[in-house]
């Protein structure tokens, strides 16, 4: 899903920076730009045309906001449903936004997601985000909010996989991959639940990977009960590699379809 990776997301930027002190926040902002790249930003910062244009491209998704969650921009975007055919110079918009590119780096970081919002988004409670977070070893773990960066971080690691294309990553992307769906993947039988862990955790323990980093995801996710995304693909693509004859489905598209539409 690389096509898929969060450079930036921008769905907060409406409410979010009613947090930020403006007044401090720009001064420190331009102070780190060059004479030149002042220069080139107050000349886009006057250019009318351009500004319509982005206003026209920015309009039909500001009319729909408030946005419960980042989520519900990309997801809004992802859509395509709009047009733009009264845009009067594209080449325009590329060059600007190249060079907000080119100064990111030096655009100063508010803290302005907040850690309720990632919980909210996946459905799970502060201890399963922490996990999560240290799994991936943010250092940022034990933030209360977090940047736009390290957001965007966050996002690309717990929804970052590569079968999916842009129609159907938001049905998967979001969701939280418990043992008890995982459980309708890898046994095609029906047990209580108490028995769906155990049988899962001994059917893990059988795996003998050659690879001691898929041995310790494993030794790892014997004892997590909620899992991302990309840690439960990461997950099925171990199993079909140590077990092949387990998992006959070659599509882990369709396994993953088959685990959530099981209640």
């Amino acid at each position: 899903m690389d096509k898929e990776k969060i450079e930036l997301d921008f769905s907060k930027i409406s409410t979010s920076l009613k947090k930020v002190n403006m007044k401090t926040y720009i001064p420190e902002f331009i102070s780190n730009l060059t004479k030149e790249e002042k220069e080139i930003l107050f000349r886009y910062a006057v250019n009318k045309e351009l500004w319509d244009d982005l206003f026209l491209i920015l309009e039909p998704f500001i009319s729909k906001a408030p946005y419960e969650t980042p989520k519900d921009l990309k997801l809004e975007i992802l859509k395509g449903e709009y047009s733009f055919s009264k845009i009067k110079n594209w080449f325009e918009i590329l060059k600007f936004l190249f060079f907000i590119l080119s100064i990111q780096q030096k655009i100063p970081r508010p803290n302005l997601i907040y850690k309720k919002e990632i919980q909210k988004e996946f459905g799970i409670n502060d201890v399963t985000l922490g996990i999560w977070l240290d799994f991936f070893n943010k250092p940022f773990k034990d933030n209360r909010k977090f940047s736009s960066r390290q957001y965007a971080d966050i996002i690309n690691d717990f929804t970052r996989t590569d079968v999916f294309n842009d129609n159907i990553f938001h049905e998967f992307a979001y969701k939280t991959y418990s043992k008890k769906k995982l459980f309708t993947i890898v046994f095609d039988t029906d047990t209580t639940d108490s028995n769906k862990y155990s049988l899962l955790r001994k059917k893990m323990q059988t795996v003998a990977p050659e690879n001691d980093d898929d041995n310790d995801f494993l030794d790892w996710m014997t004892n997590r009960r909620k899992v991302p995304l990309s840690l439960a693909y990461r997950f099925l693509m171990i199993l079909k590699k140590y077990e092949p004859d387990l998992l006959q489905e070659s599509d882990i598209k369709s396994l993953l379809q088959k685990c959530w539409d099981i209640p």
